[in-house]
């Protein structure tokens, strides 16, 4: 897999949008009645839905090479990497080509692997896995996916924390029935992110707000600010229960009174007791607990 383009996902340029070609060549059969029909599967077949991921392999900085091929030294990432562009425009894209186009989003604040990656420039060579998860769904219910919360009409809120959070939830955003069920039903987003000039996707927020979501960004550099000046500490958790539970524009304003069992909640970005103290929390406050839905892993 090549990289095909490194930009900017942030104003402050520490977060990296890497657009990724996975060659993929395909065979089509050709005869008298069956003309131009897909032989074998695409890389891309297996993105179906957001929230979807890859694992990634790369030459390891004492290698020679950045070309895989040529690697003494490949390097597995620890963490796996939610796709940020959505199955609609991966296909929409690679529709034409002889290779997949996925976009990967990387911090260079992150951890050792994504500082690496967030360097890498165009024809920098990785590796990646075949397309892997169920997406978003429930930890508690196997048939409770985003797929069946959007044909139930069921308001969407989509928690996202930091730049594993966000990827995710992009590309559920950015995918088409997700973009309509927000002009019928409600869509709320929080966003947990160190700092406005860090956060992600600066540009694509009015898209989002003009196609019907609620965009409601937290900025955990303002909130410890706040709470130096209280001599109280501030991480994503108290941020998240200040801005859902408390807040006039949270969970309460956004679902309306006595409309929390017909909401889904999307997580993405927090890991174990941070992410079983949020169920906790929306399941007093009604949401029920299979109606909470990750895509960590």
């Amino acid at each position: 897999m090549a990289v095909v383009e490194n930009r900017e996902a942030s104003v402050d340029g520490s977060v990296r949008t890497l657009l990724l070609s996975v060659e993929d060549r395909v065979n089509f059969l050709e005869g008298r009645k069956v003309r131009h029909v897909q032989e074998n599967r695409r890389w891309i077949d297996d993105y179906r839905v957001p929230g979807q991921f890859v694992a990634v392999r790369y030459c390891g900085q004492g290698s020679s090479s950045t070309d895989t091929d040529e690697c003494s030294q490949l390097v597995v990432a620890r963490r796996l990497l939610s796709l940020a562009s959505s199955p609609y425009e991966a296909r929409r894209d690679s529709a034409l080509l002889d290779a997949s186009l996925v976009e990967l989003l990387v911090s260079r604040t992150g951890d050792a692997d994504e500082r690496y990656l967030a360097e890498l420039g165009p024809g920098c060579m990785i590796e990646v896995s075949r397309v892997a998860g169920a997406g978003f769904a429930s930890l508690f219910n196997s048939e409770a996916s985003l797929v069946s919360c959007l044909e139930a009409g069921h308001t969407l809120v989509l928690v996202a924390v930091g730049v594993r959070g966000i990827a995710p939830v992009r590309a559920a955003l950015s995918w088409t029935p997700v973009l309509a069920h927000a002009g019928s039903s409600r869509v709320a987003v929080f966003y947990v992110a160190d700092s406005q000039p860090s956060a992600a996707y600066l540009v694509e927020w009015d898209t989002w707000r003009e196609a019907g979501a609620v965009v409601t960004p937290l900025y955990l550099s303002e909130a410890a600010a706040s709470g130096a000046a209280n001599g109280a500490s501030v991480g994503p958790e108290q941020l998240l229960d200040a801005a859902l539970f408390r807040g006039e524009g949270g969970l309460a304003g956004v679902l309306g009174a006595g409309k929390a069992q017909e909401a889904a909640v999307l997580v993405s970005g927090l890991e174990g007791e941070m992410a079983a103290h949020l169920t906790r929390k929306l399941a007093q406050h009604g949401v029920p607990s299979e109606n909470v839905m990750f895509c960590d892993y």
